[in-house]
């Protein structure tokens, strides 16, 4: 064979040559779909001796890097930023720049603000017997400082209890508001109270942290628990077994001056104003919010809406609507409020698979029975055309009782008789939602 030829061709033979590869013919012939596209640049000699005959870690296919993973395969690398942060409110792109807490702050005061023109205004248009709801309270705060009402709204999406004055001027005493003088002021508004001396001694005691129950506990000289329910439960032990104290007097009001001593100043929503607000929020919500939820929830969702509806997240139809007043009087706004608490009351209990869910809708029932018994409810029902039927006390517990028959039956065979029976004497009608 030529020296100078470009191609070595080697023989296939049954006993190799030491030092020397053995190439199949085929590669011979068509180096470039074994050895790649730019093996025709190379002498194949070259292209083999290349190739090292040590041992090597086996590599991945290459027939593996074709593969596309799934976007749920555990493998796919995740993104750089978690799809979970899109689920947080984000800056409202507003002429004032508003993050979402002060856009809520906001919207709460034009829930007030509504409530109070529409009342105004059907009032003088004779469509109200009387106002829905205490228009005095909202008015009063109205006329609260912006930072104040901004606190107010704050507490009313708090647990509704006595909360530490110290406590939230940390939490909201921040970029120079003065928390004390919006107390004061929301105090003489009369929408927080500020006297805890007639509470319950043990929802004061639970107040308090595991550290002042123990401060307290060593001056009552009283053993010491690590857990905070024992504590409670051994001052409260102690004010039941000890009546009085050396030189007169009693002990639980000697227990009452140390804790606010422990406590300090301590503020809460007043009952009746916040169920004033909690009413408008009600009130603006009802129409379209038919979800069973307590008024803090709806308050959230419906604000939850109106943020999305500016981020352009979503878009209503828009739609002519003719305004109808479907309360007459505070009276029955407020049996329609009632009705609407219990029947949430009830779900969730179910839900719980809670015992005390028969004897709740056991209320509804005695309830259901005095409405029907009560002929000027009856009328207003009567009056109304029925797509707004649904709107009242009476219907709420025959809805609520209808659905919830066969888990009454479970538990009280007797009372499901008596359901069913009221419910096929009723007169109000049964109208799907």
């Amino acid at each position: 064979m030529d020296t100078d030829t470009d191609v070595v061709i080697t023989h296939v033979s049954s006993q190799p040559q030491k030092g020397k590869i053995n190439v199949s013919p085929s590669i011979a012939r068509n180096p470039n779909k074994f050895f790649g596209a730019g093996s025709h640049k190379k002498n194949l000699q070259e292209t083999i001796e290349s190739i090292s005959n040590e041992p090597r870690t086996p590599t991945r296919s290459p027939k593996s890097s074709q593969k596309r993973l799934s976007k749920f395969s555990p493998f796919k690398k995740s993104p750089s930023k978690s799809p979970r942060k899109e689920l947080f409110p984000r800056a409202i792109e507003d002429q004032d720049s508003d993050t979402y807490l002060n856009f809520y702050d906001r919207t709460f005061e034009k829930v007030v603000l509504v409530s109070v023109i529409q009342m105004k205004e059907w009032q003088e248009n004779n469509q109200l017997e009387d106002h829905l709801i205490d228009l005095n309270t909202l008015e009063k705060f109205c006329t609260l400082s912006q930072s104040a009402k901004t606190l107010y709204v704050r507490l009313v999406n708090r647990k509704h209890a006595w909360l530490k004055t110290n406590a939230l001027e940390e939490k909201y005493g921040k970029n120079g508001a003065d928390i004390v003088a919006d107390l004061y002021t929301m105090k003489d508004a009369g929408v927080i109270e500020n006297n805890y001396e007639n509470e319950d001694l043990s929802d004061l005691l639970n107040l308090l942290q595991v550290n002042e129950l123990k401060d307290f506990c060593k001056e009552l000289k009283l053993s010491c628990s690590p857990r905070k329910a024992e504590l409670v439960e051994s001052i409260l032990k102690f004010v039941k077994t000890q009546r009085s104290i050396m030189f007169g007097g009693d002990i639980q009001s000697r227990v009452k001056k140390l804790i606010k001593k422990y406590l300090g100043d301590c503020v809460k929503l007043s009952d009746e104003a916040r169920d004033v607000f909690l009413s408008c929020v009600f009130l603006v919500t009802f129409p379209f919010y038919r979800e069973l939820s307590d008024h803090v929830t709806r308050l959230n969702d419906y604000i939850s809406r109106i943020v999305r509806t500016v981020r352009g997240e979503i878009k209503f139809p828009a739609v002519t609507l003719n305004r109808t007043c479907v309360f007459k009087n505070r009276r029955s706004f407020e049996q329609y409020m009632k009705a609407h608490e219990l029947c949430t009351e009830i779900e969730t209990a179910c839900k719980l698979k809670s015992n005390q869910a028969v004897e709740l809708l056991r209320t509804a029932l005695d309830l259901l029975k005095a409405d029907l018994n009560d002929e000027t409810a009856m009328a207003d029902i009567g009056n109304r055309p029925i797509y707004l039927r649904r709107y009242s006390s009476g219907y709420m517990y025959v809805k609520i009782l209808y659905a919830k028959l066969n888990d009454i039956k479970r538990e009280n065979r007797n009372l499901a008789v008596e359901v069913l029976t009221t419910l096929v004497k009723t007169r109000i009608p049964r109208i799907s939602p």
